[in-house]
């Protein structure tokens, strides 16, 4: 329903040119404006009541999403591109989706049609994974993104970076690094932090902008082979020059 506030009067400037004088009656347009969403949202009722629903999402658990292809191509590239081409999942009433976690799927879909989103720690990540996948809009991945960003520790940060490498977000990569580099002496104690690979220690130990001692990352490497001494042991050179630089450029930066 229009509000007062919504209403407004357009004059073309061709109107205005052709108006011998303010007597004369002027033909106008009056813009309505509805909340927006509320299209949508009827759309959703008639996609929970499954009318003209025109495609059925199949989750990797088994679970059937029904949908109408106009408004998930209108929100999404991914099916844009997906029913507006000459794959045959364009012609198709039936299609998979395997990638994705299934409540996750769920709940975009959802999102799609209500513009609402319920997020919390436990599912967070693999929204954002499916917010990427089906690229949707940016603001929503932003949202998303400030909300890991609110939750971010020394627990999770190597998580948050590999997970922000692999999504391609750039910037939510640089924050996760540059927040394990700052809080090193209490990352490296963490289980997370065991769990990364060598080309991943690697690249914080010999980071200029690592905030820790030459002891921390002694210890941080000695934990990180002891974890898996079999396999790591013959990285321990590798590893053990970075913290002799680090422990030398300590000792020349005192004498300074």
């Amino acid at each position: 329903m229009a509000t007062p506030e919504s209403r407004r009067i357009r004059l073309s400037s061709q109107d205005l040119q052709n108006t011998p004088n303010a007597n004369e009656e002027v033909e106008t347009n009056v813009i309505l404006k509805i909340p927006n969403g509320l299209y949508y949202k009827n759309f959703d009722k008639m996609r929970k009541n499954e009318q003209l629903c025109d495609i059925k999402i199949i989750a990797k658990n088994g679970e059937e999403i029904r949908a109408h292809k106009v408004v998930l191509a209108a929100n999404s590239k991914y099916f844009n591109i997906m029913f507006n081409s000459q794959f045959k999942e364009s012609k198709e009433f039936e299609i998979e989706i395997q990638d994705l976690d299934p409540h996750a799927l769920s709940l975009l879909i959802d999102f799609i049609y209500t513009s609402e989103l319920a997020v919390n720690e436990q599912n967070v990540q693999e929204i954002l994974n499916g917010i990427c996948f089906l690229q949707l809009d940016e603001t929503i991945r932003s949202e998303c993104i400030d909300y890991i960003k609110s939750g971010i520790d020394p627990a999770n940060c190597l998580g948050m970076k590999e997970m922000a490498e692999r999504l391609g977000l750039r910037d939510f990569y640089t924050f996760s690094l540059r927040y394990a580099l700052v809080h090193f002496s209490q990352v490296y104690k963490k289980e997370e932090f065991l769990l990364i690979t060598f080309d991943q220690i690697l690249q914080i130990i010999k980071s200029e902008d690592l905030c820790a001692n030459e002891e921390n990352v002694y210890e941080s490497v000695m934990k990180w082979i002891k974890y898996d001494i079999e396999n790591r042991n013959k990285h321990l050179p590798d590893l053990m020059e970075y913290v002799q630089s680090r422990k030398f450029a300590n000792y020349f930066s005192v004498r300074n």
